[in-house]
């Protein structure tokens, strides 16, 4: 469960049964904010490559060094100096798609460990204006297919409810050949509403 305080924004992640810092949260001034999941998926298991959307264009920070980072209009200019300080950053890894007027339209930042072999992807989002066009899938699979290229043998990732719409059925991870079934760190079944997480649906 996500928790917040109200006046300062803090955020901070702590599991639903930890009833002990739950009630210090509570008495701090937070409340609930949101639900998350940490689920895992092996890298075998991704989908092909989904294409971007007509006049859409898939780039990443090593091509697009030049402007402000995607993430910058919502967060600062100086939110670009903060993956940059993490040795497992990689701008080949940090994708942006390009909308038909040159405007960022999504960002998706994946991070490779050579150590684990495990890769990450947080944060990902798509402008509510480009919602629901294929760019969530297009970032996804991509960023899925470029982890194997460096070793990377399992990918993490955290997913976020604020709709207040899960959980309502089973969905997948993108998978090619089989029903990889994406599943929360303590092996439960992750479950998604279907307007809540698009790009994490299975093809059919």
């Amino acid at each position: 469960m996500q928790w917040t305080t109200l006046l300062a924004g803090d955020e901070s992640l702590v599991r639903e049964d930890d009833r002990e810092l739950v009630q210090h949260l509570l008495a701090a001034g937070f409340e609930p904010h949101d639900r998350a999941w940490v689920a895992w998926m092996d890298a075998g298991d991704r989908a092909a490559v989904a294409p971007p959307p007509m006049h859409y264009r898939l780039t990443n920070r090593a091509e697009t060094g030049d402007r402000p980072h995607p993430m910058a209009e919502r967060n600062g200019p100086a939110v670009e100096g903060v993956p940059r300080r993490c040795s497992l950053y990689d701008p080949a890894l940090d994708l942006a798609m390009v909308a038909p007027d040159g405007s960022f339209a999504g960002y998706a930042l994946f991070w490779a460990d050579d150590v684990t072999r495990v890769g990450l992807l947080e944060p990902m989002r798509v402008e509510d204006a480009h919602a629901r066009r294929g760019l969530a899938r297009a970032m996804l699979t991509e960023g899925l297919d470029r982890l194997p290229q460096r070793g990377m043998t399992r990918v993490q990732g955290r997913l976020r409810d604020r709709s207040g719409a899960l959980p309502v059925s089973e969905r997948r991870l993108p998978a090619a050949g089989g029903p990889a079934e994406f599943r929360s760190g303590d092996g439960r079944k992750l479950t998604v509403a279907e307007d809540a997480l698009p790009a994490l649906r299975r093809s059919e």
